[in-house]
């Protein structure tokens, strides 16, 4: 879920959407690292996550995304979620209404699924969203890419997991306004919020050019608190390997935010 100046009632519409219509005061704690200033203005976005499957709680949202503002205004993000209870799998959310698209589903706390979310206008309340099938992040320790594309063929955008197109939404797309980044997320309604998050590893954080992918060369931290940004933040990022090896959120020790992590030549890690 994006960071905004309405925060609170995007994201109290966020799960009322998803969870059958209960309203909460919605808080959400990010970490994990922004690309270098190249990104800007590409046309893309993937990086490659390894699926952590643990007993999430109910009441919570444990989300590990990459995505980008947009040069139009909006936002988009696509990854894996650990969400249990029963969640519409596809909707939408305008001026407060929520519509369900499609199926809902009754997701346990061990059930890794991929999501994506889009925002026409990062600043309102608008936005859609989709849940995948039941364990659609893979097993257990397994790597998948998440990839954002513009998809000529609908003139929208195309989410591609593993280089396969598995959703889709026909908004025009627009090139990045900021740094394409990769974040570990924890949402949360209570006070006292489960302190598990992850970690989870992620590598080739790259975004599109018209010549093809470019992994970033440089790995900025990023740390986000919002609303209530007097909630302590107990989650970090940190270099794990080589050529932009990194891992996210808890158990890790948190950095200053926007200091360096990493710069170098990437690898090209094997799928």
């Amino acid at each position: 879920m994006r960071r905004l100046p309405v925060l609170l009632v995007c994201f109290m519409f966020t799960v009322t959407a998803f969870s059958m219509g209960q309203v909460y005061a919605w808080n959400t704690l990010q970490v994990g690292v922004r690309g270098d200033l190249a990104s800007e203005g590409s046309s893309g976005v993937s990086v490659a996550i390894r699926t952590h499957v643990y007993p999430a709680r109910e009441g919570e949202l444990d989300y590990f995304w990459v995505g980008a503002d947009l040069s139009d205004g909006g936002f988009i993000q696509f990854g894996y979620s650990l969400q249990p209870g029963n969640q519409c799998l596809k909707g939408e959310a305008i001026s407060g209404d929520t519509i369900c698209q499609g199926k809902t589903d009754n997701i346990n706390s061990t059930d890794a699924r991929w999501q994506w979310q889009y925002w026409p206008n990062r600043y309102w309340i608008d936005y859609y969203w989709g849940i995948g099938s039941a364990n659609s992040a893979g097993n257990n320790g397994t790597w998948n890419t998440y990839s954002i594309v513009p998809n000529p063929k609908d003139s929208g955008w195309s989410f591609q997991l593993n280089g396969k197109a598995i959703d889709k939404i026909s908004f025009l797309p627009a090139s990045l306004a900021t740094p394409v980044k990769f974040i570990a997320e924890k949402g949360f309604s209570s006070k006292q919020q489960n302190e598990t998050l992850g970690p989870v590893e992620f590598r080739n954080l790259a975004y599109l050019e018209k010549d093809g992918w470019h992994f970033t060369q440089t790995l900025t931290t990023s740390m986000v608190c919002a609303p209530q940004c007097n909630i302590a933040n107990p989650f970090g990022v940190a270099v794990d390997g080589a050529g932009g090896y990194m891992v996210a959120g808890s158990g890790i020790k948190q950095p200053t935010n926007g200091v360096l992590l990493w710069s170098g030549i990437p690898i090209d890690y094997p799928p």
